[in-house]
């Protein structure tokens, strides 16, 4: 009805039998953890919903990133571009 594998739900069904609700809780993942928080991007819509630096008629991802520096966030303009392409 949800649309997701038998497996998936037995596997929630047993983690909901063996530790109650808290099991149903999302675990540590693998990987590499985010680099840029939910202030990071915050802070990034914000410096893109204000006007462009002077002389510009738009934001470029190298002055958003360069923005993004001046206020503490070492961030790379291919990596602002995910972070907006990601936001629509």
């Amino acid at each position: 009805m949800v649309g997701l594998h038998y497996n998936q739900v037995g596997l929630w069904r047993s983690r909901y039998g063996e530790f109650g609700l808290a099991g149903l809780d999302d675990g540590e993942r693998s990987g590499r953890p985010p680099v840029y928080n939910h202030d990071d991007v915050l802070l990034l819509v914000k410096t893109v919903t204000e006007p462009p630096p002077d002389g510009a008629t738009r934001w470029t991802m190298e002055a958003l990133a360069e923005a993004m520096a001046g206020n503490g966030v070492a961030i790379s303009a291919s990596q602002v571009w995910r972070i907006c392409k990601a936001l629509d």
